[in-house]
């Protein structure tokens, strides 16, 4: 015959271990914030790593934005993860800070204090570094949602990167002292917040991957695919990016200058791979970019 007690006694002593686990690796997912962002090649990794481990050992119900599994089939965020982690935020109780910035309006500045998480509501952001003689490099493109700023949750840092507003765009700003307390707290929402951070890593790795061994021409293809992939609306047969960039902005996204990239531009253009309509850009060649991007310069 079964031990009911034994049973609950052993029920209990394997919750207790779990929280336990739960809690060291959150304290796990602090420390590799703090001592990983001044090396972004592997935070991502790492990141993705702990948050697994989180995944492994929590026995909670995940965030409500997620829908659930039905009929098996397997289950799908109705958000992404920064807008699902913003929510819980506010329902937890956090003070959130919405403000409004106009185009071309700076949100901070290297040396602004570091003190915030900021989250884009709506409209455009461009973040960005300065080099050389004031040449400017961008860093990450947001556009109606994503998360932006240090995204560490130490006090006392210092902000290292631009950010300007694009369009206008509503951003809210919560503390980080207020978001490590809450995420040591909250599993399920610990794992939503790395997995935002992580996905800010992937884009910018994958804006860098676009700078290896190639000439401007196939930077450029390979730019704009990566843009296409992110904020393309399909228009028949074509894809209009829903944004509206100047030749100097898509130059400072793949380490250019404007004269060459108004060059590549135009020879995109000649080719019928993309055409420029009100100041949008359309791919008209989808698999003739790819293979343009995919060239390398010997």
């Amino acid at each position: 015959m079964s031990n009911p007690a034994g049973s609950r006694k052993q029920y209990i002593e394997e919750k207790t271990l779990k929280g336990e686990r739960v809690k060291i690796l959150l304290e796990k997912l602090v420390d590799v914030t703090r001592k990983t962002y001044q090396r972004p090649g592997m935070a991502a990794g790492l990141y993705a790593m702990a948050a697994a481990g989180v995944l492994a050992t929590m026995d909670r119900a995940p965030l409500r934005e997620a829908s659930r599994p039905r009929n098996g089939s397997p289950a799908a965020p109705t958000a992404p993860p920064e807008a699902s982690v913003l929510k819980e935020f506010e329902r937890s109780g956090l003070r959130v800070v919405e403000r409004r910035f106009e185009t071309g309006e700076m949100i901070f500045s290297p040396g602004d204090p570091g003190e915030y998480l900021y989250f884009l509501r709506s409209g455009t952001v461009r973040v960005y570094k300065t080099y050389g003689d004031f040449k400017e490099a961008t860093v990450a493109l947001l556009k109606d949602g994503g998360m932006f700023g240090r995204l560490d949750l130490t006090e006392g840092g210092a902000q290292d990167d631009f950010a300007e507003a694009q369009a206008e765009a509503r951003v809210a700003m919560v503390r980080k002292p207020a978001v490590a307390w809450l995420v040591k707290r909250r599993p399920d929402l610990a794992l939503a917040l790395f997995s935002a951070i992580s996905d800010r890593m992937r884009q910018s790795d994958a804006l860098i991957v676009t700078l290896l061994h190639r000439e401007v021409s196939s930077r450029l293809a390979a730019l704009l695919l990566n843009l296409s992939g992110r904020f393309g609306r399909e228009k028949g047969e074509e894809t209009m990016l829903d944004l509206r960039l100047t030749h100097a902005e898509l130059a400072s996204m793949i380490a250019s200058t404007r004269e060459a990239v108004s060059k590549a531009m135009t020879e995109l253009q000649r080719e019928r791979l993309i055409e420029v309509r009100n100041r949008r850009i359309f791919v008209l060649d989808r698999q003739a970019l790819e293979e343009r991007a995919a060239s390398r310069s010997t």
